[in-house]
């Protein structure tokens, strides 16, 4: 392709780049979705579309917003999804199985300072789990049973890189509750209960369950 004549220069301080990518960033506003999932017109103003940088300090601005702005369009439900990913609290699940007024403990087998102490069974809920739906699968795992996931228990407890450790209320459905990942398991009443050595965690959740096992 031919140059531009000696009279006809192009302008020495416009970056064509800048003033393209901006103007395909500039879409019907319509098509505009924020990061919650709501509708929002994003109009096209001047400073996004004008503004041309000289090209000895060329910037990536009016190229990225362009790029952020495509991808946000063409790639919605994907960009959401992984936002939401990366938000989510990631939930370690407990179950408080009582049934005939006693309460299911499991003992610990590590680490090491945890060892033999007792907790309610449980564990951590995957990613596209719910959290019924995880503890449920934990328990499979762990006492080989079917259960129900009912309402939440006491307090959150933190846990490490942004955790959170949660109890449930669970019915048995089928099977006898089996130490296949712990060293034992066992049904303790109310003053058992009170007198185990529990995971320091779980205490957090003892006047909730005292309650429940009195009640019933």
């Amino acid at each position: 392709m031919g140059g531009a004549g000696e009279g006809e220069r192009a302008p020495a301080d416009v970056d064509v780049r800048v003033v393209i990518a901006a103007l395909g960033g500039c879409r019907d506003p319509i098509d505009q979705r924020d990061g919650g999932g709501k509708g929002r017109a994003l109009q096209c103003s001047g400073d996004r579309v004008a503004r041309a940088l000289p090209i000895g300090q060329r910037s990536q601005r009016g190229f990225d917003l362009g790029v952020r702005q495509q991808l946000g369009h063409d790639n919605d439900g994907a960009m959401h999804e992984a936002r939401a990913e990366t938000n989510a609290v990631r939930e370690v699940a407990a179950a408080a199985i009582i049934a005939g007024g006693r309460l299911l403990l499991a003992q610990r087998v590590a680490p090491p300072e945890l060892a033999g102490m007792w907790e309610l069974p449980g564990g951590k809920i995957e990613p596209g789990e719910t959290p019924a739906q995880g503890l449920r699968r934990e328990l499979r795992e762990e006492l080989g049973v079917d259960t129900v996931v009912g309402d939440r228990i006491g307090v959150d407890v933190p846990l490490p890189k942004g955790m959170v450790l949660r109890a449930y209320l669970v019915s048995l459905c089928d099977g006898t509750p089996t130490a296949l990942e712990h060293s034992a398991v066992r049904w303790v009443t109310g003053p058992e209960l009170a007198a185990a050595d529990l995971v320091p965690n779980d205490r957090a959740w003892l006047a909730e369950l005292m309650a429940v096992l009195h009640a019933g």
